[in-house]
């Protein structure tokens, strides 16, 4: 946490909505990063201590599972999975930015390019926005 206010708020583009950015906030909800490693499998990391660091970033301290997230290349495409004992979810995809310190702290960062949203009533795509189309085939 102390380390998400020293990591800066990003730029102007909201990747992250406000609902979003309170459900991966909130520090007891579940959180796990997946990548695919260099043997083509898949790898999962919980990341419980992940926060929103601004509108188009996450961050979480490398201190935890340390040895798995060094093993994650910079610049490798990742998923970020947040569920919460409310059964509020959400599915995000970023490029891993490697570890760094920030205010003294080791932390591991992803910047965010996807977001989708699996809810109920409607599950979709919440960034970038999807283009509407007029349905043409019934």
């Amino acid at each position: 946490m102390v380390a998400k206010t020293l990591a800066g708020k990003g730029d102007a583009t909201e990747s992250l909505n406000l609902f979003t950015r309170k459900l991966i906030d909130k520090i007891n909800n579940l959180k796990f990063l997946a990548y695919i490693d260099k043997d083509g499998y898949p790898r999962i990391i919980p990341v419980i201590q992940s926060q929103a660091a601004g509108t188009t970033r996450l961050i979480f301290a490398a201190s935890v599972y340390h040895v798995d997230l060094q093993a994650i290349p910079q610049n490798a495409p990742v998923a970020f999975f947040c569920m919460s004992f409310e059964m509020q979810t959400v599915l995000v995809r970023g490029v891993y930015q490697g570890i760094s310190s920030i205010g003294g702290i080791e932390c591991g960062s992803i910047d965010v390019n996807w977001v989708y949203s699996p809810m109920p009533p409607k599950s979709e795509q919440v960034y970038p926005k999807p283009k509407l189309e007029p349905v043409t085939i019934f």
